[in-house]
């Protein structure tokens, strides 16, 4: 707020080199004012939303379900890169399987208790129903990715695989991992998975043009599966003489 006010919302910012995310996209003004943020003071907002049964429930969502925070990441906030050595790999998974339940429950009574809200949606300012409407479509999305995640360690256990240390030309296996993909043989993710598609492209429609419309095309785009893949890397280069970092 300081940095608008001082430079009359005019300042320059360095371009970013990393991947693409939903936040970085050209939107119009027009269809912003809509959703435009309150600036009241933080307090005050806080004591209103606490008052608003469906905003204060999509806040306790978010803050229950959020890997960041401390209280809920030994539940939600599961493992993606697995050991080389296959012993300590599949106690990993073990550890890794046994939270699964509580946190599809938890995704579970979150979903329940955001759908039973539905009817005060309408009542709600356009920011506030954006982002009803974008935690109620990525709910089904987690719980599709998390079955699909339980079924591609289950499968590691019941047949596990191995793969060499290196390959050629000059490649080490760095471990296992589990990146998203397009489909899922798990029939109750595939349910998920065409329920979060729904939801996701509702919010598209509803809200376009919005960062709530991106993140849903962001939501979509990977899919829904999840598999444990070994990925090789190339050794780092040593520079024997590197240059000093410069003094700026």
């Amino acid at each position: 707020m300081r940095l608008v006010r001082e430079t009359r919302g005019i300042f320059w910012m360095l371009p970013s080199f990393s991947l693409p995310s939903p936040a970085k996209s050209a939107y119009q003004r027009e269809t912003l004012m809509r959703y435009r943020p309150d600036w009241r003071p933080r307090t005050e907002i806080m004591a209103e939303r606490d008052r608003d049964p469906l905003q204060s429930q999509v806040s306790k969502v978010i803050q229950e379900l959020d890997p960041d925070n401390s209280d809920a990441a030994s539940t939600v906030k599961l493992r993606t890169e697995f050991a080389t050595q296959l012993d300590k790999l599949q106690r990993q998974v073990r550890t890794e399987s046994s939270k699964i339940d509580q946190y599809l429950q938890q995704l579970r009574s979150a979903e329940k208790s955001l759908q039973a809200l539905r009817e005060n949606r309408a009542a709600e300012p356009p920011r506030w129903r954006a982002s009803y409407d974008l935690l109620l479509a990525q709910l089904p999305a987690i719980q599709a990715r998390v079955r699909a995640y339980r079924g591609c360690l289950t499968e590691f256990v019941r047949n596990p695989k191995t793969r060499s240390k290196t390959k050629t030309p000059n490649l080490t296996l760095v471990g296992w991992r589990t990146p998203i993909t397009k489909t899922s043989n798990d029939i109750e993710s595939i349910q998920d998975a065409k329920r979060a598609a729904s939801s996701l492209r509702a919010v598209i429609r509803d809200h376009a043009g919005t960062p709530w419309a991106r993140t849903s095309e962001w939501e979509l785009k990977p899919g829904f599966r999840m598999a444990l893949l070994p990925p090789y890397q190339s050794p780092l280069v040593k520079i024997a003489n590197p240059s000093p970092v410069p003094r700026l």
